[in-house]
């Protein structure tokens, strides 16, 4: 049972990694805040799951939920005033497969390419059909017209997180140095 929490990322933390997880969520909010690219007036890119994406691979799935959720109460919070339980639910979704993918696994190693893929194709999953139901089920849009004009904003997305995490790898070996 120790193993399996253990794989999850469910342990003690120090003070400092308590203080590394609260500074890349406040990095999360400032990315969501300041690099989100407007699509259209309901389509966004926003780069706040680069943050999240460190913790997930550092400190495991549920730390990267967990951070992810956090971070997007809060921006939302700030931006709208008012947060969704059913957002949180993808966000947390979210943050859990890049720990899933990438946790303790985050190097050029066998199988980066094959988790890189899957991981991608989870985020795509989440971000156009589950959060699309979730604004059909808040705002009572239609769902086939909401996949269709949120499909190639979603592509775009797979691209972007593709490319970043692709090249995250050398980048997470000095973070996870510092994070220790």
């Amino acid at each position: 049972m120790q193993n399996f929490l253990e794989n999850l990322g469910i342990r003690k933390f120090t003070t400092k990694q308590i203080c590394t997880l609260a500074i890349f969520i406040a990095l999360a909010v400032v990315f969501d805040i300041v690099s989100t690219l407007p699509i259209s007036q309901t389509l966004q890119i926003s780069f706040s799951y680069v943050p999240v994406f460190v913790i997930a691979a550092l400190y495991g799935p549920v730390s990267g939920g967990i951070t992810y959720v956090l971070s997007d109460a809060i921006s939302a919070f700030i931006l709208y005033g008012s947060v969704s339980p059913l957002l949180s639910i993808t966000a947390f979704l979210s943050g859990f497969i890049f720990g899933l993918c990438f946790y303790k696994n985050y190097t050029f190693s066998k199988g980066f390419v094959a988790r890189l893929i899957i991981c991608v194709l989870l985020q795509f999953v989440i971000s156009l059909f589950i959060n699309t139901y979730f604004l059909t089920v808040m705002y009572n849009f239609v769902f086939k017209v909401e996949i269709i004009k949120r499909l190639p904003t979603s592509l775009l997305k797979l691209v972007v997180q593709s490319v970043v995490i692709f090249v995250s790898p050398h980048y997470l070996k000095l973070f996870a140095k510092l994070a220790k």
